[in-house]
């Protein structure tokens, strides 16, 4: 972690006081300030990957995955809880803090449900989206269609593991024109070891195989799934730490195009294009930035890589692993998998550290300081809407462009940047989610 000591948090929430022209903290409150810095320094941590540090976690004999959010000593753990950012609504909404299972104190605009139910929707809206999170889970492989659970927003991968003496193979994605031109029996075809599943021509949460499997034994699948409903506002959500911001604009933009009073299409615009913006940024974020066993290091691939270039990996013998295949920003596999207990320093870009109160130094850098500073302040001015709004909006640019330079600076810093912080996306761009022109229109 960076180890900067130079301005505190109570001196830096004092300088946005006053820069907001409320030195006394009467119109924004310590607490608010407070949010506001640490918002400005997770979203500047989210598009920068500014904080970047290694962590040390043991593997486990005969085990595959591994997810690196809930690994102990972990870089990234996930602890936002929903109460947190029903807090930071109730502040840009000019509303009392009435967190759950507290009943709501404030005016008649808005309700605790309403606020639940709108961070839930763009919270799955956002797993959807950037496949971010996600789930490793199985299911008995039976012949016949496999129907998922309703919680299944995506399927990313399925492979086949028969029980013993059966080997492990990945299926491919395929789809019945394939199928009925290439293999035209499959559908009367005898017990085998299913090599593609289908989804195109299928229900919705199913799946199908080009044959019954011919030994019992199980589906593994990665999954995107989606969170708990109705949502639980004191649990914490499956999302990064440093972009759960994405989901608050992504509510405001809900919040505020209700009708009646709550209405606002001003900022309920300018909120929604937020929520965009951090959606794509998202989708392009970098977890893992690389890997050593017993500090040896480690080659670092998307698990479809090792699904086209080395397939049949995980029916390997357990051996000591020599690559390490990410999937999501949460997810790694090893391969082979592991034979014993081996130590792996995991170097990635983890959550931007908070301080813990007023006395702590806040860990930014002396050339940062002023765009941080100017991001709470837009933010802040985000509740007083029309005229005083618009008119931080050059703030908000000004922070953008510091950004922009950082990211410059850090791809000369090596020559091989870029590749090293696109590792976490290999999955991603080996097996795209979206086809070319939906990218190109979202674009």
């Amino acid at each position: 972690m960076a180890t900067f000591s130079y301005i505190t948090l109570g001196t830096a929430k004092q300088q946005l006081a006053n820069r907001l022209f409320d030195p006394s903290m009467q119109f924004w409150s310590a607490a608010e300030l407070t949010s506001l810095i640490n918002e400005a320094l997770q979203t500047w941590n989210a598009l920068t990957s500014y904080f970047r540090a290694e962590f040390i976690f043991d593997t486990v004999a005969n085990t595959t995955f591994y997810d690196l959010t809930t690994q102990g000593g972990s870089l990234r753990v996930q602890s936002t809880t929903g109460n947190s950012l029903a807090s930071q609504l109730e502040y840009s909404l000019l509303e009392p803090q009435a967190l759950a299972p507290a009943p709501w104190t404030g005016s008649n605009q808005f309700t605790l449900d309403n606020l639940a139910n709108a961070i839930q929707h763009r919270r799955d809206e956002l797993l959807a989206a950037t496949g971010c999170q996600l789930t490793r889970s199985t299911v008995p492989a039976v012949p016949g269609r496999i129907q998922l659970a309703d919680s299944v927003i995506d399927v990313r991968r399925v492979a086949y593991l028969p029980v013993s003496p059966g080997n492990p193979n990945v299926l491919f994605l395929d789809d019945s024109w394939s199928e009925q031109a290439y293999n035209r029996g499959y559908t009367i075809a005898g017990p085998g070891s299913p090599t593609t599943y289908l989804q195109s021509t299928e229900p919705p949460l199913s799946f199908d195989v080009n044959c019954p499997p011919y030994l019992p034994g199980v589906y593994e699948l990665l999954t995107v799934n989606a969170g708990t409903v109705p949502i639980d506002l004191t649990a914490t959500l499956p999302l990064p730490n440093d972009w759960c911001w994405v989901v608050r604009w992504g509510a405001l933009a809900s919040l505020l195009s209700h009708e009646s009073y709550a209405r606002d299409p001003l900022r309920a615009q300018y909120a929604r294009q937020r929520y965009l913006m951090g959606t794509e940024a998202l989708k392009m974020a970098p977890a893992v930035i690389s890997a050593r066993l017993a500090n040896v290091p480690l080659q670092v691939d998307g698990i479809q890589g090792a699904d086209n270039y080395r397939t049949g990996w995980q029916g390997e013998t357990a051996a000591r692993p020599d690559t390490m295949l990410t999937a999501g920003l949460n997810l790694a596999a090893f391969a082979p998998k592991p034979n014993g207990v081996y130590s792996v320093t995991c170097s990635m870009v983890e959550n931007a550290p908070l301080p813990a109160g007023d006395s702590s130094p806040l860990q930014v850098a002396r050339d940062v300081l002023e765009a941080v500073l100017a991001y709470a302040q837009h933010v802040a001015a985000f509740k007083q809407g029309g005229a005083e709004f618009q008119s931080t909006l050059p703030l908000f640019k000004h922070f953008m462009e510091v950004a922009g330079e950082y990211n410059s600076r850090l791809t000369e810093l090596g020559e091989y940047t870029d590749s090293i912080l696109g590792l976490s996306q290999r999955f991603e761009s080996l097996k795209p989610r979206l086809s070319e022109s939906l990218e190109e229109a979202a674009q």
